[in-house]
Protein backbone atom coordinates (compact mmCIF):
# COMPACT_ATOMS: atom_id res chain seq x y z
CA UNK A 1 0.00 0.00 0.00
CA UNK A 2 2.89 2.31 0.78
CA UNK A 3 4.42 1.43 -2.56
CA UNK A 4 1.28 2.38 -4.45
CA UNK A 5 1.20 5.73 -2.68
CA UNK A 6 4.77 6.42 -3.70
CA UNK A 7 3.92 5.43 -7.27
CA UNK A 8 1.01 7.88 -7.40
CA UNK A 9 3.15 10.67 -5.92
CA UNK A 10 5.84 10.03 -8.48
CA UNK A 11 3.31 10.03 -11.31
CA UNK A 12 1.90 13.33 -10.14
CA UNK A 13 5.29 15.01 -10.00
CA UNK A 14 6.77 13.40 -13.09
CA UNK A 15 6.86 15.34 -16.33
CA UNK A 16 6.46 12.17 -18.43
CA UNK A 17 2.84 11.28 -17.64
CA UNK A 18 2.35 9.27 -20.85
CA UNK A 19 4.75 6.63 -19.52
CA UNK A 20 2.34 5.78 -16.73
CA UNK A 21 -0.85 6.45 -18.70
CA UNK A 22 -2.01 9.02 -16.14
CA UNK A 23 -2.72 12.72 -16.14
CA UNK A 24 -0.88 15.18 -13.98
CA UNK A 25 -2.64 15.70 -10.66
CA UNK A 26 -1.97 18.09 -7.83
CA UNK A 27 -0.17 16.67 -4.77
CA UNK A 28 -2.95 18.11 -2.59
CA UNK A 29 -5.45 15.77 -4.25
CA UNK A 30 -3.60 12.63 -3.17
CA UNK A 31 -5.31 10.82 -0.30
CA UNK A 32 -2.87 9.42 2.21
CA UNK A 33 -3.81 6.20 3.90
CA UNK A 34 -4.02 5.99 7.69
CA UNK A 35 -2.91 2.89 9.56
CA UNK A 36 -4.83 1.79 12.64
CA UNK A 37 -2.98 0.68 15.75
CA UNK A 38 -3.76 -3.04 15.78
CA UNK A 39 -0.99 -4.40 17.99
CA UNK A 40 -1.54 -6.98 20.71
CA UNK A 41 -1.23 -4.35 23.42
CA UNK A 42 -4.13 -2.35 21.96
CA UNK A 43 -6.27 -5.46 21.47
CA UNK A 44 -5.70 -6.76 24.98
CA UNK A 45 -8.83 -6.82 27.20
CA UNK A 46 -8.67 -4.80 30.40
CA UNK A 47 -10.92 -7.02 32.50
CA UNK A 48 -14.45 -6.03 33.48
CA UNK A 49 -13.84 -2.40 32.65
CA UNK A 50 -13.09 -3.28 29.03
CA UNK A 51 -16.25 -5.32 28.74
CA UNK A 52 -18.45 -2.35 29.63
CA UNK A 53 -16.85 0.01 27.08
CA UNK A 54 -19.38 -0.98 24.43
CA UNK A 55 -22.45 1.14 25.18
CA UNK A 56 -24.55 -0.69 22.59
CA UNK A 57 -23.71 -4.29 23.51
CA UNK A 58 -26.36 -6.75 22.32
CA UNK A 59 -26.00 -8.80 25.51
CA UNK A 60 -26.66 -5.83 27.77
CA UNK A 61 -29.82 -6.50 29.80
CA UNK A 62 -29.94 -3.07 31.43
CA UNK A 63 -28.98 -4.33 34.88
CA UNK A 64 -26.40 -1.57 35.29
CA UNK A 65 -28.83 1.23 34.47
CA UNK A 66 -29.36 1.98 38.14
CA UNK A 67 -25.73 3.04 38.44
CA UNK A 68 -26.32 5.90 35.98
CA UNK A 69 -29.99 6.75 36.56
CA UNK A 70 -30.54 5.55 40.09
CA UNK A 71 -31.59 9.05 41.22
CA UNK A 72 -34.58 8.95 38.85
CA UNK A 73 -36.35 6.11 40.60
CA UNK A 74 -39.89 6.73 41.70
CA UNK A 75 -39.82 8.25 45.17
CA UNK A 76 -42.91 8.96 47.27
CA UNK A 77 -43.94 12.63 47.42
CA UNK A 78 -43.56 12.76 51.17
CA UNK A 79 -39.92 11.69 50.91
CA UNK A 80 -39.31 14.16 48.07
CA UNK A 81 -40.44 17.10 50.25
CA UNK A 82 -38.22 15.98 53.08
CA UNK A 83 -35.27 15.63 50.73
CA UNK A 84 -35.78 19.09 49.24
CA UNK A 85 -36.19 20.62 52.66
CA UNK A 86 -32.95 19.06 53.81
CA UNK A 87 -31.02 20.15 50.73
CA UNK A 88 -32.19 23.76 50.61
CA UNK A 89 -30.24 25.00 53.65
CA UNK A 90 -27.09 23.32 52.37
CA UNK A 91 -27.43 24.91 48.96
CA UNK A 92 -27.64 28.46 50.39
CA UNK A 93 -25.45 27.90 53.41
CA UNK A 94 -22.56 29.94 52.00
CA UNK A 95 -24.70 32.84 50.67
CA UNK A 96 -24.34 35.98 52.79
CA UNK A 97 -27.49 37.93 53.64
CA UNK A 98 -27.89 41.39 52.06
CA UNK A 99 -29.68 44.51 53.27
CA UNK A 100 -33.18 45.19 52.01
CA UNK A 101 -33.55 47.29 48.89
CA UNK A 102 -35.31 50.06 50.84
CA UNK A 103 -32.30 50.49 53.10
CA UNK A 104 -29.99 50.78 50.11
CA UNK A 105 -32.24 53.36 48.47
CA UNK A 106 -32.44 55.35 51.71
CA UNK A 107 -28.66 55.27 52.06
CA UNK A 108 -28.27 56.45 48.47
CA UNK A 109 -30.68 59.32 49.06
CA UNK A 110 -28.78 60.33 52.19
CA UNK A 111 -25.54 60.37 50.25
CA UNK A 112 -27.06 62.52 47.50
CA UNK A 113 -28.51 64.92 50.05
CA UNK A 114 -25.13 65.22 51.75
CA UNK A 115 -23.45 65.91 48.42
CA UNK A 116 -26.05 68.56 47.60
CA UNK A 117 -25.58 70.35 50.90
CA UNK A 118 -21.80 70.25 50.56
CA UNK A 119 -21.98 71.68 47.04
CA UNK A 120 -24.33 74.44 48.20
CA UNK A 121 -22.15 75.37 51.17
CA UNK A 122 -19.01 75.40 49.04
CA UNK A 123 -20.60 77.72 46.48
CA UNK A 124 -22.03 79.97 49.21
CA UNK A 125 -18.67 80.31 50.99
CA UNK A 126 -16.95 81.11 47.72
CA UNK A 127 -19.45 83.82 46.74
CA UNK A 128 -19.86 85.30 50.20
CA UNK A 129 -16.10 85.73 50.50
CA UNK A 130 -15.91 87.65 47.21
CA UNK A 131 -19.16 89.65 47.33
CA UNK A 132 -19.65 90.28 51.06
CA UNK A 133 -18.80 93.41 53.01
CA UNK A 134 -15.49 91.95 54.16
CA UNK A 135 -14.61 90.74 50.67
CA UNK A 136 -12.41 92.47 48.18
CA UNK A 137 -14.79 94.03 45.71
CA UNK A 138 -11.89 95.27 43.62
CA UNK A 139 -10.73 91.72 42.96
CA UNK A 140 -11.70 89.76 39.89
CA UNK A 141 -15.36 89.03 39.36
CA UNK A 142 -16.52 85.75 40.95
CA UNK A 143 -17.08 82.84 38.64
CA UNK A 144 -20.61 82.62 37.30
CA UNK A 145 -20.40 78.87 37.62
CA UNK A 146 -20.40 79.24 41.41
CA UNK A 147 -23.64 81.24 41.25
CA UNK A 148 -25.12 78.54 39.01
CA UNK A 149 -24.17 75.83 41.52
CA UNK A 150 -25.59 77.88 44.39
CA UNK A 151 -28.99 78.24 42.72
CA UNK A 152 -29.04 74.69 41.40
CA UNK A 153 -28.46 73.16 44.86
CA UNK A 154 -30.83 75.35 46.90
CA UNK A 155 -33.76 73.45 48.42
CA UNK A 156 -34.82 74.55 51.91
CA UNK A 157 -36.19 77.95 52.93
CA UNK A 158 -32.98 78.87 54.76
CA UNK A 159 -30.92 78.04 51.71
CA UNK A 160 -33.14 80.20 49.52
CA UNK A 161 -32.70 83.07 51.97
CA UNK A 162 -28.96 82.65 51.53
CA UNK A 163 -29.38 82.73 47.75
CA UNK A 164 -31.38 85.96 47.97
CA UNK A 165 -28.69 87.58 50.12
CA UNK A 166 -26.01 86.58 47.60
CA UNK A 167 -28.08 88.08 44.78
CA UNK A 168 -28.28 91.38 46.64
CA UNK A 169 -24.50 91.40 47.12
CA UNK A 170 -23.95 90.42 43.50
CA UNK A 171 -26.08 93.32 42.25
CA UNK A 172 -24.22 95.98 44.21
CA UNK A 173 -22.24 96.72 41.09
CA UNK A 174 -24.05 97.50 37.82
CA UNK A 175 -21.51 95.52 35.82
CA UNK A 176 -22.44 92.30 37.61
CA UNK A 177 -25.40 91.35 35.46
CA UNK A 178 -26.93 87.95 36.14
CA UNK A 179 -26.97 85.80 32.99
CA UNK A 180 -30.35 84.91 31.52
CA UNK A 181 -29.69 81.20 31.95
CA UNK A 182 -29.17 81.62 35.70
CA UNK A 183 -32.33 83.74 35.95
CA UNK A 184 -34.38 81.00 34.29
CA UNK A 185 -32.73 78.40 36.51
CA UNK A 186 -33.62 80.46 39.58
CA UNK A 187 -37.30 80.51 38.58
CA UNK A 188 -37.36 76.81 37.72
CA UNK A 189 -35.69 75.75 40.97
CA UNK A 190 -38.01 77.97 42.99
CA UNK A 191 -41.02 76.31 41.35
CA UNK A 192 -39.61 72.83 41.84
CA UNK A 193 -38.83 73.34 45.54
CA UNK A 194 -42.21 74.92 46.34
CA UNK A 195 -40.94 78.51 46.62
CA UNK A 196 -43.00 79.99 43.77
CA UNK A 197 -44.65 82.51 46.09
CA UNK A 198 -41.23 83.94 47.00
CA UNK A 199 -40.66 84.86 43.37
CA UNK A 200 -43.38 87.52 43.42
CA UNK A 201 -41.39 89.84 45.68
CA UNK A 202 -38.14 89.11 43.84
CA UNK A 203 -39.64 89.80 40.41
CA UNK A 204 -41.28 92.99 41.69
CA UNK A 205 -37.92 94.41 42.79
CA UNK A 206 -35.95 93.68 39.64
CA UNK A 207 -33.23 96.36 40.19
CA UNK A 208 -32.42 94.84 43.60
CA UNK A 209 -32.21 91.16 42.66
CA UNK A 210 -31.71 91.24 38.90
CA UNK A 211 -34.28 88.49 38.20
CA UNK A 212 -36.99 88.87 35.58
CA UNK A 213 -39.13 86.62 33.39
CA UNK A 214 -37.32 86.16 30.11
CA UNK A 215 -39.96 84.41 27.97
CA UNK A 216 -43.74 83.86 27.79
CA UNK A 217 -43.27 80.16 28.47
CA UNK A 218 -41.50 80.81 31.79
CA UNK A 219 -44.30 83.22 32.72
CA UNK A 220 -46.95 80.59 31.97
CA UNK A 221 -45.19 77.92 34.00
CA UNK A 222 -44.74 80.32 36.91
CA UNK A 223 -48.38 81.43 36.96
CA UNK A 224 -49.62 77.86 36.58
CA UNK A 225 -47.70 76.69 39.64
CA UNK A 226 -48.74 79.81 41.55
CA UNK A 227 -52.41 79.12 40.86
CA UNK A 228 -52.23 75.33 41.19
CA UNK A 229 -48.96 74.40 42.90
CA UNK A 230 -47.76 70.93 43.81
CA UNK A 231 -50.02 69.09 46.31
CA UNK A 232 -52.78 71.61 45.71
CA UNK A 233 -56.27 71.41 47.10
CA UNK A 234 -59.24 70.75 44.81
CA UNK A 235 -61.79 73.54 44.36
CA UNK A 236 -64.83 73.81 46.59
CA UNK A 237 -67.22 72.16 44.13
CA UNK A 238 -65.20 68.92 44.00
CA UNK A 239 -65.63 65.93 46.29
CA UNK A 240 -63.08 67.15 48.84
CA UNK A 241 -63.41 70.22 51.02
CA UNK A 242 -61.22 73.13 50.01
CA UNK A 243 -59.17 75.41 52.20
CA UNK A 244 -60.50 78.91 51.51
CA UNK A 245 -57.55 80.66 53.14
CA UNK A 246 -55.01 78.82 51.01
CA UNK A 247 -56.87 79.65 47.81
CA UNK A 248 -57.15 83.32 48.73
CA UNK A 249 -53.41 83.49 49.36
CA UNK A 250 -52.72 81.90 45.99
CA UNK A 251 -55.08 84.32 44.31
CA UNK A 252 -53.32 87.25 45.95
CA UNK A 253 -49.93 85.98 44.74
CA UNK A 254 -51.35 85.37 41.26
CA UNK A 255 -52.73 88.92 41.02
CA UNK A 256 -49.41 90.38 42.15
CA UNK A 257 -47.60 88.25 39.61
CA UNK A 258 -50.03 89.38 36.91
CA UNK A 259 -49.23 93.02 37.71
CA UNK A 260 -45.51 92.29 37.41
CA UNK A 261 -45.94 90.44 34.12
CA UNK A 262 -48.04 93.26 32.69
CA UNK A 263 -45.09 95.65 32.86
CA UNK A 264 -42.45 93.10 31.84
CA UNK A 265 -41.28 93.42 28.23
CA UNK A 266 -41.57 90.18 26.31
CA UNK A 267 -39.22 88.67 23.76
CA UNK A 268 -40.43 87.17 20.53
CA UNK A 269 -43.77 87.69 18.76
CA UNK A 270 -45.58 88.77 21.94
CA UNK A 271 -45.09 92.42 22.83
CA UNK A 272 -46.22 92.03 26.44
CA UNK A 273 -46.76 89.35 29.04
CA UNK A 274 -50.10 90.74 30.16
CA UNK A 275 -52.45 87.88 31.12
CA UNK A 276 -55.35 89.43 29.23
CA UNK A 277 -53.45 89.14 25.93
CA UNK A 278 -52.04 85.65 26.45
CA UNK A 279 -53.99 82.47 25.57
CA UNK A 280 -52.67 80.65 28.65
CA UNK A 281 -52.10 83.32 31.30
CA UNK A 282 -55.62 84.73 30.94
CA UNK A 283 -57.50 81.44 31.50
CA UNK A 284 -55.23 80.55 34.42
CA UNK A 285 -55.87 83.85 36.20
CA UNK A 286 -59.61 83.79 35.43
CA UNK A 287 -59.75 80.23 36.74
CA UNK A 288 -58.19 81.35 40.03
CA UNK A 289 -60.67 84.24 40.37
CA UNK A 290 -63.70 82.04 39.70
CA UNK A 291 -62.36 79.37 42.04
CA UNK A 292 -62.38 81.81 44.95
CA UNK A 293 -65.73 83.28 43.87
CA UNK A 294 -67.32 79.82 44.12
CA UNK A 295 -66.26 79.54 47.76
CA UNK A 296 -68.20 80.89 50.72
CA UNK A 297 -67.28 84.45 51.55
CA UNK A 298 -65.27 84.97 54.74
CA UNK A 299 -64.97 88.69 55.29
CA UNK A 300 -63.96 89.42 51.70
CA UNK A 301 -65.62 91.92 49.41
CA UNK A 302 -67.62 89.96 46.81
CA UNK A 303 -68.25 93.09 44.75
CA UNK A 304 -64.53 93.69 44.25
CA UNK A 305 -64.04 90.07 43.22
CA UNK A 306 -66.92 90.23 40.75
CA UNK A 307 -65.57 93.44 39.24
CA UNK A 308 -62.13 91.84 38.83
CA UNK A 309 -63.68 88.85 37.05
CA UNK A 310 -65.66 91.06 34.67
CA UNK A 311 -62.65 93.30 34.02
CA UNK A 312 -60.35 90.39 33.20
CA UNK A 313 -62.94 88.68 31.03
CA UNK A 314 -63.61 91.88 29.10
CA UNK A 315 -59.90 92.43 28.44
CA UNK A 316 -59.44 88.81 27.38
CA UNK A 317 -62.33 88.92 24.94
CA UNK A 318 -61.23 92.23 23.46
CA UNK A 319 -57.61 91.20 22.92
CA UNK A 320 -57.99 87.55 21.95
CA UNK A 321 -60.91 88.08 19.60
CA UNK A 322 -58.78 90.55 17.64
CA UNK A 323 -55.88 88.12 17.50
CA UNK A 324 -56.29 84.35 17.35
CA UNK A 325 -54.59 82.22 19.97
CA UNK A 326 -51.04 81.34 18.99
CA UNK A 327 -51.73 77.66 18.39
CA UNK A 328 -49.35 75.97 16.00
CA UNK A 329 -51.26 75.07 12.79
CA UNK A 330 -51.17 71.46 11.55
CA UNK A 331 -48.10 70.48 9.51
CA UNK A 332 -46.67 73.98 9.73
CA UNK A 333 -43.15 75.08 10.44
CA UNK A 334 -42.65 75.41 14.22
CA UNK A 335 -42.79 79.00 15.38
CA UNK A 336 -41.06 80.45 18.40
CA UNK A 337 -44.33 81.76 19.86
CA UNK A 338 -46.37 78.60 19.29
CA UNK A 339 -47.91 76.87 22.28
CA UNK A 340 -46.45 73.62 23.51
CA UNK A 341 -48.37 70.55 24.59
CA UNK A 342 -48.21 71.39 28.30
CA UNK A 343 -49.44 74.93 27.71
CA UNK A 344 -52.42 73.76 25.67
CA UNK A 345 -53.37 71.25 28.37
CA UNK A 346 -53.11 73.92 31.08
CA UNK A 347 -55.25 76.35 29.08
CA UNK A 348 -57.94 73.74 28.34
CA UNK A 349 -58.00 72.65 31.99
CA UNK A 350 -58.39 76.26 33.17
CA UNK A 351 -61.17 76.98 30.67
CA UNK A 352 -63.00 73.81 31.66
CA UNK A 353 -62.81 74.76 35.34
CA UNK A 354 -64.09 78.23 34.48
CA UNK A 355 -67.13 76.63 32.88
CA UNK A 356 -67.69 74.47 35.95
CA UNK A 357 -67.35 77.42 38.32
CA UNK A 358 -69.74 79.56 36.27
CA UNK A 359 -72.31 76.79 36.56
CA UNK A 360 -72.45 76.98 40.35
CA UNK A 361 -75.27 78.93 41.94
CA UNK A 362 -73.09 81.14 44.16
CA UNK A 363 -70.87 82.32 41.30
CA UNK A 364 -73.79 82.95 38.95
CA UNK A 365 -75.64 84.95 41.59
CA UNK A 366 -72.54 87.02 42.37
CA UNK A 367 -71.84 87.88 38.73
CA UNK A 368 -75.47 88.56 37.85
CA UNK A 369 -75.68 91.04 40.71
CA UNK A 370 -72.62 92.88 39.41
CA UNK A 371 -74.05 92.83 35.87
CA UNK A 372 -77.30 94.39 37.06
CA UNK A 373 -75.41 97.33 38.55
CA UNK A 374 -73.21 97.92 35.48
CA UNK A 375 -74.02 96.61 31.99
CA UNK A 376 -71.51 93.85 31.33
CA UNK A 377 -71.32 90.41 29.81
CA UNK A 378 -73.84 88.00 31.26
CA UNK A 379 -72.95 84.61 32.64
CA UNK A 380 -74.40 82.89 29.57
CA UNK A 381 -72.27 85.04 27.28
CA UNK A 382 -69.20 84.22 29.33
CA UNK A 383 -69.98 80.51 29.14
CA UNK A 384 -70.47 80.68 25.37
CA UNK A 385 -67.19 82.53 24.78
CA UNK A 386 -65.18 80.28 27.12
CA UNK A 387 -66.65 77.17 25.50
CA UNK A 388 -65.74 78.46 22.05
CA UNK A 389 -62.14 79.14 23.10
CA UNK A 390 -61.87 75.70 24.66
CA UNK A 391 -63.10 74.06 21.45
CA UNK A 392 -60.57 76.06 19.43
CA UNK A 393 -57.79 74.89 21.71
CA UNK A 394 -58.86 71.27 21.44
CA UNK A 395 -59.18 71.48 17.64
CA UNK A 396 -55.58 72.66 17.49
CA UNK A 397 -54.50 69.43 19.21
CA UNK A 398 -55.69 67.13 16.42
CA UNK A 399 -52.21 66.94 14.91
CA UNK A 400 -50.32 66.68 18.20
CA UNK A 401 -50.75 62.96 18.75
CA UNK A 402 -53.19 60.71 20.57
CA UNK A 403 -51.50 61.17 23.96
CA UNK A 404 -51.91 64.96 23.90
CA UNK A 405 -55.51 64.66 22.71
CA UNK A 406 -56.41 62.28 25.53
CA UNK A 407 -54.83 64.55 28.14
CA UNK A 408 -56.59 67.57 26.68
CA UNK A 409 -59.98 65.85 26.67
CA UNK A 410 -59.59 64.82 30.34
CA UNK A 411 -57.68 67.88 31.56
CA UNK A 412 -59.18 69.60 34.58
CA UNK A 413 -57.59 71.23 37.61
CA UNK A 414 -60.54 70.29 39.80
CA UNK A 415 -61.49 66.84 38.51
CA UNK A 416 -60.15 63.80 40.27
CA UNK A 417 -58.86 60.77 38.47
CA UNK A 418 -55.76 59.34 36.82
CA UNK A 419 -55.98 61.69 33.81
CA UNK A 420 -56.60 64.92 35.71
CA UNK A 421 -53.96 67.54 36.32
CA UNK A 422 -54.90 67.38 39.98
CA UNK A 423 -53.69 63.77 40.11
CA UNK A 424 -50.54 64.60 38.13
CA UNK A 425 -49.70 67.96 39.66
CA UNK A 426 -46.47 66.60 41.13
CA UNK A 427 -43.28 65.76 39.36
CA UNK A 428 -44.95 64.43 36.24
CA UNK A 429 -46.66 67.70 35.30
CA UNK A 430 -43.40 69.65 35.25
CA UNK A 431 -41.53 69.39 31.93
CA UNK A 432 -38.13 67.68 31.91
CA UNK A 433 -36.18 70.88 31.37
CA UNK A 434 -37.87 72.35 34.47
CA UNK A 435 -36.48 69.54 36.63
CA UNK A 436 -32.87 70.61 36.35
CA UNK A 437 -32.18 68.59 33.16
CA UNK A 438 -30.34 71.11 31.05
CA UNK A 439 -30.25 70.32 27.36
CA UNK A 440 -29.80 73.13 24.90
CA UNK A 441 -31.62 76.38 25.51
CA UNK A 442 -33.92 75.45 28.36
CA UNK A 443 -35.99 78.59 28.17
CA UNK A 444 -37.03 77.95 24.58
CA UNK A 445 -37.35 74.15 24.58
CA UNK A 446 -40.80 72.75 24.08
CA UNK A 447 -42.14 69.45 25.41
Amino acid sequence: MQASARLLRAAATSSNTAKFGLKRVSPSCIVHSRHFHASQTASKKKGKQAQNQDLFDENDDGSDADELFGSLKAVPKSQQKVTQANKSPQRHANVTSTRPVDDKAAELLRQKETQRRDAFQEAYDYLNERTGDAGKQSASMPAKRALHNLVNNAASSDEWDSVVSILKQWRRYPTRAIPTGIQDLFIRRAILTGQASVLVDILTHHPVYGIHVSSPYIARVLLKHTVTPVNSYPPSYSNKQADVTVFRQRLEHALQLADVLSITPAKGPATTLSPSADPVLGPLLLCSLLRVAAMPSEGGDPTTLANAIHQLFGDMRASQDAKKAAIQPPKAKPLRGALGAHEVIWSVAALRECETALGTGATRKLLEKATAETPRATVDEMLAWIGQKREEMMMGCNERGSSTRRKTEAASFGAEGPNSLQATSGKGSIPNHLLGKESGNASEKRV
